[in-house]
């Protein structure tokens, strides 16, 4: 497990080796098609304990959790994944 802390300030244990794992690459080029499959990579990166902590943690005061940052401002829960992947991917390796 790699601790992860991401911009906002939310931190995390991630499992590295999920970013081997076909069933999560499978989700995410389905979730090109079908945004809906995005809860289930972020379910499979998170777990569901984590996961609801991070939608706490970038709730709007609406208490929307955005899904896609579209003002450049709003920290959202693509940012988190992606932030993620560059955390435990090759590159984060270093």
């Amino acid at each position: 497990m790699k601790k992860v802390t991401l911009s906002n300030g939310f931190e995390c244990k991630i499992d590295e080796n999920i970013i081997n794992d076909m069933r999560l690459i499978d989700l995410l080029a389905g979730s090109k098609e079908d945004g809906t499959l995005y809860s289930e990579v972020v379910l499979m990166i998170f777990g569901k304990e984590q996961r609801d902590r991070l939608y706490k943690s970038i709730a709007t005061k609406s208490g929307i959790v955005p899904m896609v940052n579209t003002d450049g401002k709003t920290y959202s829960v693509t940012d988190a994944v992606t932030e993620v992947m560059t955390a435990i991917g090759p590159a984060g390796k270093n």
